[in-house]
């Protein structure tokens, strides 16, 4: 009887608390989406809600990693508020207990920060091969990166500005395309337009003059733009991963979970081509839940998922986020694992040069399976210049410029220059070459050029069109040559450019002001011409005198002449000898 005794009553010491069932214990961010504990807890950060819930009834008590009681409250099964967490609570392992401070591992949660740490940043600039080389470091403090993470370079746009997305989807045979914009006010939001794309029209008639399209046969105009209305279900989602860690004492198990922060719909609309009906996805403040959701909205990546309905189809498009204090970052130039050596960071970036030259670097450093963010905006100093002829009334894509003062660097991509600043403006001379050609002082406007950060400049000139016709002696044109063209600067002739053509249409160029020399070169034959440009378009006709291919043929003419008649005169001859010979 005794060695029973001492069974029963060992057995009944070991017992947990009924508390701690995993089966019943659950945890949350709000009262309306609980996670079981048995799959572990979810990671908090400060500003978040603990929700609990148990079927029991007992006194549930929060400490902070120091042991100290932080909250205590009566569990009786329904969810309850047990705490929000507060910005200067400790980082680390939290534990709940009951009334009789029993602790139980299967109940601990982690506290971890929402901000990576960073010491300092240094980030250069320079251009290479027409992109924009965005390279630098990051020192990191020694704590900054406990698990695997990231740095990524997104593109900034402005918020009132959509961004425009292809998708693969072809509702009732008409390509789908989202246009997609976020809105900050009294609450922040997502606004997601899908639409048509009207398939190309026919440009066969596109450049034709008036003239041409009257004198020309039928013009037919394609009507394929035109798209029909279709209707639809559709709703869309916000999320990210969560951590769920089961803490024992010899290991962390994590648990990434995919959960919605914000949602919407479903919602009928219809498609069409102007996008007029649009889903609102409404986000909630950081590291509150949303409408809907199932977790806090938290900086870091994320998803933006939109799904289209029609008849039994799903349409589904997700699109990788990174949700920022500002904004988010919808537009990855790129990301590079960070791998930090000596909590010093390197990173690199190659950028194609165009428009949208702001920046978001963001360093992702996750801990526990959370997102610690550091972000910061980068504005590359760079000023864009194009120039323009008045004379063609287009932008002149053949030209190189040059400055008397220095800057930090320069190229040109598709006719446009983009000039890499220090701090502050420029204020310079410069020297413009159009089509080989340098201008000279008041062929451009403005002579002085003054260029700001993120600033566009024109340079206006007046070119005008020149066109060369070569002919030979009787008015046919030469169907291949070299030109040579020299421009007159007071007393000596500056070389300007060199042509060439090879068939019957007439080489034509522009050519800024001036008394030009051209010496022309064909087949055996050369000649020099002079000719005047001012403001207007100017057809220039040179006549090449002596044309060597036209006296070799001459000369093969009279040849075959010349040995016609010998050969018929040596048969005459041939024939009299002959008869003479009878006699």
């Amino acid at each position: 009887m005794i060695l029973i005794f001492v069974i029963i009553a060992s057995l009944l010491v070991q017992l947990p608390p009924i508390w701690a069932d995993n089966s019943n214990f659950k945890l949350g961010f709000s009262p309306f989406h609980l996670f079981d504990s048995s799959l572990g807890s979810p990671v908090y950060m400060q500003g978040e809600e603990l929700w609990v819930f148990h079927p029991e009834t007992f006194v549930l008590s929060l400490l902070d990693p120091r042991g100290k009681e932080i909250s205590s409250k009566v569990v009786a099964g329904a969810p309850v508020h047990l705490y929000t967490f507060q910005e200067n609570d400790l980082h680390g392992e939290w534990i709940l207990v009951d009334s009789e401070g029993i602790r139980h591992d299967e109940v601990s949660l982690l506290l971890v920060g929402d901000t990576a740490n960073v010491i300092q940043s240094d980030t250069n600039f320079k251009f290479d091969s027409g992109e924009l080389i965005v390279e630098g470091s990051l020192e990191l403090e020694p704590d900054a990166i406990i698990g695997p993470g990231e740095l990524v370079l997104t593109k900034r746009t402005r918020p009132e500005l959509p961004l425009e997305f292809l998708t693969d989807f072809v509702l009732d045979s008409q390509p789908l395309n989202l246009q997609i914009s976020q809105e900050f006010g009294e609450q922040r939001s997502i606004r997601i337009s899908p639409h048509f794309v009207p398939l190309e029209e026919d440009k066969s008639t596109e450049n034709l003059s008036m003239d041409e399209e009257i004198a020309g046969e039928e013009v037919i105009f394609d009507e394929r733009d035109e798209v029909t209305p279709v209707g639809v279900l559709a709703w869309a989602e916000a999320t990210y991963f969560l951590p769920l860690v089961k803490i024992s004492e010899q290991k962390k198990i994590v648990t990434l979970r995919h959960e919605a922060f914000a949602k919407i719909g479903p919602e009928r609309m219809v498609i069409q081509a102007n996008g007029n009906d649009t889903l609102t996805l409404k986000l909630p403040s950081v590291h509150k839940v949303g409408q809907e959701g199932s977790v806090p909205m938290r900086y870091g990546q994320g998803n933006l998922t939109i799904f289209i309905q029609l008849g039994n189809t799903i349409h589904v498009t997700s699109l990788k986020v990174v949700f920022l204090p500002g904004g988010w970052g919808l537009t990855s130039v790129g990301s590079i694992p960070l791998m930090p050596l000596n909590n010093v960071a390197s990173y690199s970036f190659r950028v194609p040069l165009g428009d949208g030259m702001d920046f978001d670097l963001i360093q992702i450093a996750r801990v526990e399976g959370a997102d610690r963010v550091w972000s910061q905006e980068l504005s590359p100093p760079i000023a864009r210049i194009s120039v323009f002829n008045l004379g063609s009334i287009h932008s002149i894509k053949d030209y190189s410029i040059s400055f008397e003062k220095s800057v930090e660097d320069i190229t040109t991509v598709n006719g446009e220059t983009f000039v890499l600043l220090g701090r502050g403006g420029l204020l310079t001379d410069y020297r413009l070459v159009v089509n080989g050609i340098p201008l000279r002082e008041g062929e451009t406007n403005p002579q002085i050029l003054e260029l700001n950060p993120f600033g566009q400049r024109i340079i206006v000139v007046t070119i005008p069109k020149i066109t060369f016709r070569v002919v030979d002696h009787l008015g046919s044109t030469v169907p291949r040559g070299n030109m040579t063209l020299m421009r007159s600067n007071d007393t000596v002739d500056e070389f300007a450019t060199n042509i060439s053509w090879s068939s019957k249409a007439s080489p034509h160029l522009f050519l800024p002001s001036g008394l030009y020399r051209a010496i022309v070169q064909t087949e055996g034959a050369h000649t020099t011409a002079t000719f005047e440009v001012g403001e207007r378009d100017v057809d220039v006709e040179i006549m090449i005198e002596e044309l060597g291919p036209v006296l070799d043929i001459n000369l093969v003419i009279i040849a075959i002449v010349v040995i016609t008649f010998e050969g018929i005169l040596a048969l005459l001859l041939w024939r009299r000898a002959l008869r003479i010979s009878q006699f």
